[in-house]
């Protein structure tokens, strides 16, 4: 059975001096309610933690509520005091989630332009027909092209898109 939970929490009154204040290191400012996904830390299952994650992001969306998968920009120490954390545990990712400024600032527009958030491989790169070296066009995806460009524009680690995606038959 997987060791995951996730959870809802927000800074207190900024009023008190001894409120909770949670942090991201100036990458995130303004956010009062952070998701936090907690696991055990022999939990191998890193794609059913992502997926569940997603999951949560994605309906959180749906709300119209604003979220930003946070992995390296947060300080965990902040949020294991939140999220009452075991000795077994620990707090691979965070987001922030409320309503987001419609106004990007300047540090926004610099870390999506170096993290290469703009930029996307394109198809002959990404998707193959039977191996590595037939790029699947999209006239030949048929009704698995608009998930594919999904694929293609969804984030990653460092957006450096690195899966492939090889159709062999219907598979």
């Amino acid at each position: 059975k997987s060791k995951l939970r996730f959870l809802l929490t927000g800074k207190q009154s900024s009023n008190d001096d001894t409120a909770e204040k949670l942090g991201t290191y100036g990458v995130i400012s303004g956010a009062v309610m952070y998701i936090i996904g907690v696991t055990d830390k022999t939990e191998k299952d890193e794609a059913e933690f992502g997926y569940l994650f997603e999951k949560i992001v994605l309906y959180a969306t749906y709300m119209g509520l604003g979220t930003c998968w946070l992995g390296g920009t947060f300080k965990r120490s902040d949020f294991a005091q939140a999220a009452q954390l075991k000795d077994n545990e620990h707090i691979p990712i965070v987001s922030p989630v409320g309503v987001k400024k419609e106004k990007k600032r300047l540090l926004d527009l610099a870390m999506r332009a170096g993290a290469g958030s703009n930029k996307r491989k394109p198809w002959n790169e990404l998707f193959f027909e039977n191996d590595t070296q037939t790029p699947l066009t999209e006239i030949l995806a048929g009704d698995y092209a608009t998930v594919l460009e999904m694929v293609r524009l969804a984030p990653s680690a460092s957006n450096k898109q690195p899966w492939r995606v090889i159709r062999q038959g219907n598979e």
